[in-house]
């Protein structure tokens, strides 16, 4: 029973040295502009929110949902049951309250603001092998 538990702390030893030896350890080495690559960029449309109803919505009923928000459907996305809207420009409000309300609406699953996400490149960590 020495033996083993004799060769089962030499493995465990040996399997933490082995792992601990490969880290950090890099082919390329890492820019001090990486934190710039990593970075999401978004670009808001203006007065344009992407709102979500918890069921389908009829025509009829969408209009009247826009007409008592004061919004201008802009594209419908049917897969996920979603319209793009544009806020009128006298509605005096900004976004997020606009949101706010939306989220008390029964109606209304989510609303958030339209935008495009731009993601950079990430770098690729080259690990040398361990021999």
């Amino acid at each position: 029973m020495n033996a083993m538990i004799k060769t089962t702390l030499t493995l465990t030893v040996a399997t933490l040295a082995l792992s601990l030896t490969g880290c950090g350890k890099t082919a390329l080495p890492m820019q001090s502009q990486a934190p710039a690559l990593v970075q999401a960029y978004q670009a808001q449309a203006p007065r344009q929110l992407v709102v979500k109803f918890k069921l389908s919505m009829s025509t009829a009923a969408v209009h009247e949902f826009n007409a008592k928000y004061g919004f201008r459907t802009v594209k419908v996305l049917p897969e996920i049951n979603a319209h793009v809207v544009e806020v009128d420009s006298t509605v005096g409000l900004k976004l997020a309250q606009i949101i706010n309300y939306l989220k008390a609406d029964p109606t209304v699953a989510y609303a958030e603001v339209n935008g495009t996400m731009q993601v950079a490149p990430m770098p690729v960590m080259k690990v040398s092998p361990i021999l």
